[in-house]
């Protein structure tokens, strides 16, 4: 029986008339949310679909309205695991369009073709996909049941990476696999082979479905160049599945050639993003500007494009313009019909913003964010569970501008309003805003301390910290990162209370997690590692503990200088302010040979610094050339240097002391 055979006769089904009658009774009551569930049950125990479940799940995302009896849903379907019965799907659609025309608001109302579709393209139905996940899923418990039963502290962690790499591989292929399903989808009535690759799929697996499409010759033919382009983006929708990229994108390329059109080119535009060529993505954007006819909407998702692509690239002038001409489409159509695009209005002036704030064009940030403040506040006065999170975001990101420009009382009144907004929105779903919750607590622990306000960022980072550990305890990979710089931060707040003991074991869990990290991504958190080794030799610094001190900062430099050689602008920084504290803890231990070696470097790095970026290290050259005059006996001439540099930091505090300790320093 056909797809759409199915879901007719599923809605059929008598049962609907009596749903229908028993929730108009109960109606004025609450009474429905036992009827809803028990439906939903029913539904879910004929048809035994994790897949639906899946898809429940993402579609329910969207529909914080009904967060509560979503919950209900998705924690019946999680239980069962056979392939869907579509006909039952059907039915359960159904059955959430009546919830919702019975219970909702009328914006809410969705139709039943386009929830159907929703759904339908968010779950896997073809046989290859449920089985391909079903294998996956038994790695995954086949590693669980191993690390439940290993005593070796060694295997355990090797385990433990195994699975997280898994985890996140099984992520990335549902994606793939989704995007594939949702084409073949869309296609199924369009392009005559589609029914084939979907059989051959089903039945014999990806790749009898590849050698079928390679067996086709894609000839050019005016009747058949439509039919012949959608075919070849299914081939690299199969490509990609395989991670065979390079063929892949050489697919997309020749079905452009075929048939151009602005769904097919942002298709490839999209995949070599995700794929971090944005260069090429760029250079096909111009290509499309050239020959493509875009209606409105589709110039505005054109606009979007060439923005991000240019803000990844860091070519903010040419990100700048490409925003302010969308902006300027989006105002207008927001004249005539204001619900539609004044969300997009907003996001437009949010996306700007976080580009005017790159720019260190502060004035221009803030306006900007005001404004789509202002805009997501209207749009959440009619629809707060769509618009709130929205509000949330502007304000967090407000209380960040805020915070660089020292505006603090502005800062800590903006961040406690989105905390309030994502603890109300975290009540329903915590899953979706405990994240967030935490992140905003982080930020204004931060805030707290730079106020010194010891006592209320502690409170603020070991809620934040609870929140970081219970959700890396279901996604170690995701949060463990969020658990480290929680530990991490709160390691300094510790000494800056003199609490040393409660930093020196902070910081340790922060290091154990991070050199954890770093074995399976050390380019990405090698960094960290050694940002917690250098505090952590502070510390030790601090408690006369100077061979540990000493250890811990040769650590810290040899990961630096290994990071400085492929990123020498990112990281030489980092080397000069390790090689500057060594300085210090070579000086204290009277090594005063290898004090003099590390400061020079350290000087000689800040000086290059200085000169290519005075703004962003002139007071650290300074610093560095006033700490050789006190401390180690360099020439006088250095406090003049530092003067000259430091005279151009009209009004900032770090500059204005450092100019009263040369003062100090020559009056000695």
């Amino acid at each position: 029986m056909k797809f759409l055979d199915k879901i007719t006769k599923a809605t059929e089904h008598k049962l609907i008339d009596n749903i229908i009658t028993i929730w108009k009774k109960l109606k004025p009551s609450k009474g429905y949310w036992v009827i809803a569930s028990s439906v939903i049950a029913f539904i879910f125990s004929q048809s035994r679909s994790w897949q639906w479940a899946e898809a429940l799940a993402s579609y329910a995302d969207k529909q914080t309205e009904y967060v509560t009896w979503w919950k209900i849903v998705s924690s019946i379907a999680i239980e069962f695991a056979e392939p869907v019965d579509w006909g039952l799907v059907g039915l359960g659609v159904f059955v959430l369009i009546v919830v919702t025309y019975a219970f909702g608001k009328e914006s809410d109302l969705k139709s039943y073709d386009s929830v159907l579709k929703e759904v339908r393209d968010n779950t896997l139905q073809n046989d290859y996909f449920v089985r391909e996940l079903e294998r996956k899923n038994s790695e995954i418990d086949s590693l669980s049941i191993k690390l439940k039963n290993s005593f070796s502290e060694n295997e355990r962690i090797n385990l433990s990476y195994k699975m997280e790499k898994l985890v996140a591989d099984i992520e990335d292929w549902k994606k793939k696999a989704k995007e594939l399903q949702a084409r073949l989808n869309e296609y199924s009535s369009e392009v005559e082979i589609v029914e084939n690759i979907e059989e051959i799929l089903s039945s014999k697996g990806i790749n009898e479905a590849l050698n079928y499409l390679e067996s086709i010759d894609f000839t050019r033919d005016e009747v058949r160049n439509e039919e012949n382009a959608k075919a070849l983006l299914i081939q690299a929708d199969l490509y990609n599945l395989r991670n065979e990229y390079m063929k892949a994108e050489e697919t997309y390329k020749k079905s452009i050639k075929f048939n151009r059109t602005f769904s097919n080119s942002l298709d490839f535009v999209n995949y070599l993003s995700k794929q971090n060529n944005v260069k090429e993505a760029l250079r096909q954007l111009n290509i499309m500007k050239l020959e493509v006819d875009f209606s409105e909407n589709e110039k505005l998702i054109y606009l979007g494009s060439v923005a991000n692509s240019h803000a990844k690239q860091n070519q903010l002038e040419e990100a700048e313009k490409a925003y302010l001409e969308a902006l300027a489409l989006y105002r207008a159509l927001a004249k005539t019909n204001p619900s539609a695009y004044n969300p997009d209005v907003a996001t437009t002036l949010n996306n700007l913003a976080v580009l005017y704030r790159a720019r260190n064009q502060l004035e221009e940030a803030e306006k900007a964010y005001l404004e789509a403040l202002a805009l997501y506040r209207a749009l959440a006065k009619t629809n707060p569970s769509a618009y709130n999170p929205d509000v949330a975001m502007t304000l967090n990101n407000l209380a960040v501008l805020y915070s660089n420009r020292n505006q603090l009382e502005e800062a800590e009144k903006a961040y406690l309003e989105a905390l309030a907004l994502y603890r109300d929105l975290a009540k329903t779903n915590p899953s979706a805003y405990n994240p967030d919750v935490a992140m905003t607590l982080n930020n204004l622990a931060v805030l707290y301390r730079a106020r010194n306000q010891l006592e209320e960022a502690e409170k603020a980072y070991l809620e934040a910290l609870a929140l970081y550990r219970d959700l890396a305890k279901t996604n170690p990979s995701a949060y463990n990162p969020d658990v480290a710089t929680t530990l991490n931060n709160l390691a300094v707040l510790y000494s800056d209370r003199n609490q040393l003991e409660e930093a020196e074991k902070a910081y340790l869990e922060a290091l154990a997690l991070r050199r954890d990290l770093a074995k399976t991504n050390p380019s990405a958190y090698n960094p960290d590692v050694a940002t917690t080794l250098n505090n952590l030799a502070i510390l030790y610094r601090d408690r006369n503990q100077l061979e540990e001190a000493e250890k811990a900062y040769l650590e810290a430099l040899a990961l630096r200088r290994d990071l400085a050689k492929t990123n020498p602008s990112a990281y030489n920084p980092d080397v000069a302010t390790t090689l500057n504290n060594l300085a210090i803890l070579y000086r204290d231990r009277n090594q005063l040979e290898e004090a003099e070696k590390a400061y020079l470097e350290a000087l000689a790095l800040r000086r290059d610094l200085a000169k290519t970026n005075p703004s962003a290290y002139g007071i650290d050259c300074a610093n560095t050339l006033i700490m050789g005059v006190d401390l180690l006996d360099q020439p006088k001439e250095y406090l003049d240097e530092a003067e000259k540099l430091l005279k151009v930091y009209d009004g900032v505090y770090g500059a204005e002391r450092l100019l009263r300790i040369i003062k100090q320093v020559r009056g000695r």
